[in-house]
């Protein structure tokens, strides 16, 4: 049987332990961090709220709260805007703004039947993403693929 130096495995279980701890706290002061920098960018003048689209535009982020899901992004984490119809019985219910990232993720992040509110939105995100696609177009749907296909390797 093996004998077990019970000082060198109780002070490797405690260091163990105390990087656990830290990296647990870095963790929350990140966490904290962001959720101060983010009520900053929220209260910003140059913050642009759209009430009933439900979508806040700072400086550095998207956030919306649709359908009570709120997100948060920044504008450099989607590839891919636009319009989304929602048809019903042979008229539009709804019309959404809808992003895609390079992850193959869409998201709905602002709603309205008012389509040039939504217009504007998305003249807003171009503005402080100038990479993104715009628009629901061919050209865009193979630039899309292309840019996944191209994430993936």
């Amino acid at each position: 049987m093996k004998k077990i130096n019970l000082k060198k495995y109780l002070t490797k279980k405690i260091i163990i332990s105390a990087l656990i701890v830290t990296v647990i706290l870095l963790a929350l002061i990140l966490m904290i961090i962001k959720k101060i920098d983010l009520k900053y960018e929220l209260e910003k003048n140059t913050s642009k709220y759209f009430e009933k689209e439900r979508i806040y535009l700072t400086d550095n982020y998207i956030v919306s709260n649709l359908n009570n899901i709120l997100r948060v992004n920044r504008y450099e984490d989607f590839i891919w805007i636009y319009i989304s119809k929602l048809q019903q019985y042979g008229s539009t219910a709804n019309i959404f703004v809808r992003v895609k990232t390079k992850n193959k993720k869409q998201y709905d992040i602002a709603s309205s039947l008012d389509e040039n509110k939504l217009n504007e939105i998305i003249d807003l995100i171009k503005q402080k993403n100038t990479n993104i696609l715009v628009g629901f177009t061919t050209e865009n749907r193979k630039e899309y693929k292309n840019i996944c296909r191209e994430n993936k390797k």
